[in-house]
């Protein structure tokens, strides 16, 4: 199968947003797959929010698919589905894991940050598979160090956390990083400096992930390329699990980090619970988040605590959603503020302008609840809408969920669910339809499956209780390994 890309074009009209200037070009762009045995192929990606909006090639007599259409410059994450597969465009060489077994495609529209100047210096990338007693086994990071870096010679460290699921290279292949880095330290922009990218697969930067970091990689990159450590020198960083990693990271180690930047970060609400109060971290702190990301009211909720906790910072909620496309547009500032952070100046805040309150967040566990056994009775419950929130079993990643259930008895429950699925930019709508199996407290739909653990999953089991304030489900559906769990609580919608 032979597919091409062709771009055309440049600009008509651009808007400018403060710091958060994105060009917003209208750029011609047409996408073709050579697919004669092909019954239909569409266009699913960050620009149509993946599935849901996803475009329909037309095919001509030749077989050739093809679909043009204006997409704002900048970078985008994208898939062509062909018969129902979902692939990476074999015409693109851009291209990186999606941490789901497959592979996306990277389309660049425009002239971007990551266009590196002709003739600019370049900096280098080295590769290390650390053996590791905290993952007990070899953990593999890259380093970015810049041009003419000599490890004699003290040097300030940006560490740059991946999202759930991936790797070392996220930040890398699809965040092209190493070519910001370069473009900007050519233009001037920012001072030269290193940035490590690690990797921590699910887990999120806790337990022997933060191990790793603190006790084995931090001194590993002091000892070959010479980075300081202390914490005026010292940045973390991260989008996604990778935004929740950089927070705790600077929580649990404040005199290692001196700035945290942490983009689309999911909180759970446990986790913000649980927090030691008043939350007043000692480092300075910028939060991003999308105004159209699941994850958002954690991002708010979070600024609401430190803004009660005296904490001053700098949030800020920009037109953008839980992709790719938002991250890249937000990179050149990270780093700029990375660079300001280290030339030691003082970083803005505005978190006395904000109108977030402190969030009523119910202590770990003082919920009392009874849980109630289903009955042919009890399904009649089951019908209506829910509404709420899931979460990873091991934590971090979370997001918001729906569900409409349209009939429910005892030979047949149908509805519809949609949650937002991390690590691929998309929501997932989900039409279900099956017998149930009651076993007590617990009711099965064993052939409904879902793309949210990444593994085909064998059924949900949903746990109905009695809270104060209504009924409360809780689902679990499992994959073949554990820690694929998902863990959701919803409430019924009056």
């Amino acid at each position: 199968m032979e597919s091409r890309i062709v771009t055309f074009g440049r600009v008509l009209l651009a808007l400018a947003m403060g710091w958060f200037a994105s060009a917003a070009w209208a750029v011609p762009w047409t996408v073709q797959l050579d697919a004669p045995q092909a019954r239909e192929v569409f266009l699913a990606g960050e620009m149509t929010q993946w599935d849901t909006g996803k475009k329909p090639l037309a095919r001509d007599a030749s077989g050739r698919w093809t679909l043009a259409l204006d997409v704002p410059e900048g970078l985008w994450l994208y898939k062509l589905v062909v018969d129902g597969q979902w692939i990476a465009d074999p015409g693109n060489p851009l291209s990186d894991n999606d941490g789901q077994g497959g592979r996306h495609s990277i389309l660049l529209l425009g002239n971007g940050d990551w266009q590196v100047p002709d003739g600019a210096p370049r900096g280098k990338v080295v590769t290390v598979d650390l053996p590791s007693t905290a993952w007990g086994a070899p953990s593999r990071y890259h380093v970015y160090l810049p041009p003419g870096h000599d490890a004699a010679r003290p040097a300030p460290l940006l560490l740059l956390l991946h999202g759930r699921g991936m790797d070392a290279d996220q930040w890398l292949r699809t965040g092209l990083i190493d070519r910001y880095m370069d473009t900007l330290i050519a233009q001037g922009r920012i001072r030269p400096f290193i940035v490590a990218m690690p990797t921590s697969g699910a887990v999120p930067y806790t337990g022997k992930s933060q191990q790793f970091i603190l006790d084995e990689l931090l001194p590993r990159l002091r000892k070959d390329h010479g980075v300081t450590l202390r914490p005026e020198h010292t940045a973390v960083a991260g989008m996604s699990m990778g935004g929740f990693g950089a927070f705790h990271l600077g929580l649990q180690a404040p005199s290692r980090f001196g700035f945290v930047h942490a983009m689309s970060a999911p909180f759970p609400v446990d986790y913000l619970a649980a927090l030691p109060q008043p939350v007043n971290p000692p480092f300075q702190l910028q939060l991003l988040c999308g105004t159209e990301d699941a994850v958002l009211q954690n991002s708010q909720d979070l600024a609401g605590l430190l803004k009660a906790g005296g904490k001053r910072f700098f949030y800020s909620q920009s037109p953008g959603g839980h992709d790719w496309h938002y991250w890249s547009g937000l990179t050149p500032r990270m780093l700029s503020q990375a660079s300001d952070f280290f030339e030691g100046r003082r970083l803005p805040v505005n978190s006395r302008e904000l109108a977030f309150a402190k969030p009523d967040l119910p202590a770990p566990g003082a919920e009392r609840r009874t849980a109630e056994a289903w009955t042919p009775e009890r399904l009649g419950e089951f019908v209506g809408r829910w509404r709420g929130t899931w979460k990873l079993a091991e934590g971090g990643a979370s997001g918001r969920f729906t569900m409409e259930v349209k009939h429910a008895d005892a030979t047949r429950i149908a509805g519809v669910m949609n949650w937002y699925v991390p690590g691929t930019s998309q929501f997932e709508n989900l039409a279900f339809e099956d017998t149930p199996q009651i076993d007590g407290g617990v009711l099965g739909l064993p052939k409904v499956t879902t793309g949210v653990t990444g593994r085909p999953d064998p059924g949900m089991r949903f746990k109905l209780e009695r809270a104060a304030d209504g009924p409360v489900l809780t689902f679990t559906t499992h994959s073949s390994q554990p820690v694929s769990a998902v863990l959701n609580e919803v409430r019924k919608v009056p």
